[in-house]
């Protein structure tokens, strides 16, 4: 008699992203190796200045959990806030963007400064070319 079982192979439609995050619930470390987003439940994240960003759709977040999938990961997943100076007294963020902004902020300000830096290197070799003759 003819088999009636169907020995086609099912074909796997989930897309990688899924693929890796039912492995990561089948051997039980999603949720504790990984800091999960928020908004789209992947977890490889990108770190920019004061917070890390979600590759996938962009949250932002100031802690993450373990350093896979984690670019610029910290050491210990949160991104500590910079000592404050005895005179000043320190900055708190109500959201991740405000973090984001002021490091902006500073990052801008601190190329700024390295470029007038290095014109005035550029000056001073020039001097001593010409004081050279050449």
């Amino acid at each position: 008699a003819a088999s009636t079982e169907d020995n086609t192979p099912a074909v796997d439609t989930r897309t990688e992203q899924q693929k890796e995050i039912d492995e990561a619930i089948a051997n039980g470390t999603w949720g504790i190796e990984y800091t999960t987003c928020q908004k789209c439940g992947y977890h490889n994240w990108t770190r920019q200045g004061n917070v890390y960003v979600c590759d996938t759709c962009g949250n932002t977040t100031t802690t993450v959990v373990g350093p896979k999938g984690v670019k610029g990961y910290v050491g210990s997943g949160a991104i500590a806030a910079v000592a404050p100076k005895a005179s000043a007294p320190e900055t708190r963020y109500a959201t991740a963007a405000e973090a984001q902004a002021a490091a902006d902020k500073r990052e801008t300000a601190y190329a700024a400064a390295v470029a007038a830096f290095q014109k005035q290197i550029d000056a001073q070799n020039a001097a001593y070319l010409a004081a050279l003759g050449k």
